[in-house]
């Protein structure tokens, strides 16, 4: 079963704010471990990050409906990564963030709302969906 879109915002939104919380307080190689979390949280257990496991969603690979592995994760996280990628960077990192990166985030969105699947450009580069949990 397709999720929800707005749950899968919600549950981006989630781990984004981990991502922030590992940059603020875990200086100076917390921006680093967010953008790991980042990168691979869809790999956890199930498919599930932690945004994921709150929103009663998870990351399935299309074609065999398993849950997402760690390189399937990565692939996934690609334009998400490479935006937050724009937030280390110092003076112009705001200005590609603020620009490029907001470009990337509606992409993403509009995807999430308008594919019959459900896939964002990171689910079709991956070969994943999101899918929601019927029971936990």
């Amino acid at each position: 079963m397709r999720a929800d879109p707005v749950n899968r915002i919600i549950g981006k939104l989630i781990d984004v704010l981990l991502f922030l919380f590992f940059t603020q307080i875990f200086t100076p190689y917390g921006t680093a471990a967010g953008l790991i979390y980042l990168a691979v949280c869809d790999g956890f257990p199930g498919g599930r990050s932690l945004g994921k496991f709150l929103t009663r969603t998870r990351v399935v690979d299309a074609s065999t409906g398993e849950p997402c592995s760690f390189r399937a994760s990565v692939l996934r996280n690609i334009p998400v990564v490479v935006v937050f990628l724009f937030y280390i960077i110092p003076f112009v990192g705001w200005v590609l963030f603020l620009t490029v990166g907001v470009l990337i985030f509606m992409a993403e969105v509009f995807f999430v709302f308008r594919d019959e699947k459900g896939q964002r450009i990171g689910d079709t580069m991956a070969n994943t969906v999101v899918v929601g949990v019927s029971h936990e």
